[in-house]
């Protein structure tokens, strides 16, 4: 039974690491690809995203290298779950040890990876944003750029806009 149990844990490991950033259920948009487009001079200009947030998010750009080494800790962290497991003599103690490792080093990924979504969240306005997402999908083939969200919605701006309007009139 703990062997099982245990080897269901290596295999979600497996699985986590194998996985790398991907869109969950009710994740609705992956702006993984978005944060990875701005690093390119050329996308930038398309969409309209300045020269001060093209700075502002050159920090995000460059943190591949912090990326690379937890991908690298979490590769080594599989790798010592699976040698421990294979040993003639099954040590539980370490197995869960190895497996509590694997999943800080998720947790610290993913938190990495949601520190550049938000970073690129806040520099770029709610029009860029989703102008730099239809472009992305454009360019994946996945049909024409579309309207952004602002202009597939104008009658709920303008709802918006009354409702705002009328608070100081009730007061």
């Amino acid at each position: 039974m703990k062997f099982s149990i245990t080897m269901a844990a290596v295999a979600v490991a497996f699985a986590a690491g194998a996985q790398g950033v991907a869109k969950g259920p009710g994740c609705g948009v992956s702006y993984e690809p978005l944060v990875r487009a701005v690093a390119s001079q050329k996308f930038c200009e398309k969409v309209g995203i300045s020269a001060e947030q093209v700075a502002k998010l050159k920090v995000t750009a460059d943190d591949k290298a912090a990326m690379k080494e937890l991908q690298e800790r979490l590769r080594k962290g599989v790798q010592r779950q699976a040698e421990l497991l294979q040993a003639p003599e099954i040590d539980e103690k370490a197995v869960m040890a190895a497996v509590d490792e694997v999943w800080e080093v998720r947790k610290l990924m993913a938190k990495q990876q949601t520190a550049r979504i938000v970073k690129v969240r806040t520099v770029l306005t709610p029009d860029q944003v989703g102008k730099a997402l239809d472009e992305l999908k454009a360019m994946r083939g996945r049909g024409k750029a579309s309207k952004t969200s602002a202009e597939k919605k104008p009658a709920a701006k303008k709802a918006a806009e009354k409702a705002a309007e009328a608070k100081p009139a009730a007061k």
